[in-house]
């Protein structure tokens, strides 16, 4: 969710139809919307930070949701150098009841998540450390896709200035007990909260990496639109950007994308779509849907029907991008 009036669009001819949305003008016209979304299906890479051979930091994550079984904990490599104790770099500081947790011989975080059951809130020490490093990872990497997309459209590295002040945005893998998750600017802090089944077994929302990387979304289209923090379509807009930001870090890596096209054979409107559906396992909690998610971007939603509130919005905004993704 977004703790965040409503923007049009001036209809261009075919001849000049630029890409204006964060200030970028860009004409995308003769290329189209295939050209855009073959794009976000590269792994993104900051020139100006590529690290030297053998450099970088290599972490471990869930790379989908703790029920998407066949996906489960996998490495990822991070093209960050500068990540010390915490971790914590320039960007971004975790905040926990553990110990600062260090790097290795080797810069990297290859943390082991155990087979303890699960308990809240008092979760063991081997679950947190392992939460820290995959919220932080996660959030990280969310960045790195994005600002190098903005240099790929721009050509320079992009000028930020952060709407939560000259500091690090704040990381709180275990906020405590509620059903949500958030981006606040005000308390310049990524919240991530757990909730309980029926049963009473603890569904920890830092652990979806599609939850983490939309609100690491919202708080990086935060630092691009600050005076879209509100309701209605801007509102819906947020929560679509949110929602696709766990799209695109899925698809940029190569051993999801491969197994994504081994298990469906590349059938993006498969109903068995890791891809498509926003958090599978608070979704399973919630609504009992079997793996289809808080939300499912491969939806048929129109405008005239969608209703008012942003979540549901949203699913107009991201349907019509997964549309053009698919076709």
């Amino acid at each position: 969710s977004n703790k965040s009036s409503s923007f049009g669009f001036e209809l261009k001819t075919p001849e000049r139809l630029p890409f204006i949305l964060f200030d970028y003008d860009q004409n995308i016209y003769p290329r189209g919307a295939n050209f855009l979304a073959s794009r976000l299906q590269q792994p993104s890479i900051v020139k100006a930070a590529v690290p030297p051979p053998g450099k970088g930091t290599r972490v471990r994550v869930w790379k989908s949701d703790p029920s998407v079984k066949t996906i489960g904990i996998r490495e990822l490599f991070l093209i960050n150098t500068d990540i010390k104790s915490g971790p914590v770099d320039t960007w971004f500081e975790t905040k926990s009841t553990a110990k600062p947790i260090a790097p290795d011989a080797n810069g990297d975080f290859l943390l082991d998540f155990d087979n303890t059951p699960s308990q809240a809130p008092n979760e063991s020490d081997n679950h947190t450390r392992f939460d820290v490093v995959h919220t932080f990872s996660t959030v990280r990497y969310t960045y790195d896709l994005l600002l190098g997309d903005l240099e790929y459209l721009d050509g320079n590295p992009p000028q930020i200035t952060r709407p939560w002040g000259n500091k690090r945005l704040q990381i709180f893998p275990h906020a405590g007990e509620d059903a949500n998750a958030y981006y606040s600017r005000e308390e310049g802090a990524l919240k991530f909260f757990f909730t309980k089944r029926k049963d009473g077994t603890p569904i920890f929302l830092c652990r979806s990496l599609d939850v983490v990387a939309h609100e690491a979304g919202h708080s990086f289209l935060d630092i691009l639109q600050p005076q879209w923090r509100s309701d209605g379509q801007t509102g819906g807009f947020h929560e679509a950007f949110g929602d696709l930001c766990s799209l695109f870090v899925l698809i940029s890596m190569a051993d999801i994308a491969d197994l994504f096209v081994t298990l469906t054979k590349a059938n993006l409107r498969d109903p068995n779509n890791f891809l498509s559906a926003v958090g599978e396992e608070f979704g399973d909690a919630l609504f009992n849907n079997k793996g289809k998610g808080l939300r499912n971007l491969s939806n048929d939603l129109i405008g005239s029907k969608a209703q008012p509130e942003v979540h549901a919005l949203s699913l107009v905004f991201s349907g019509f991008y997964y549309d053009v993704l698919v076709d």
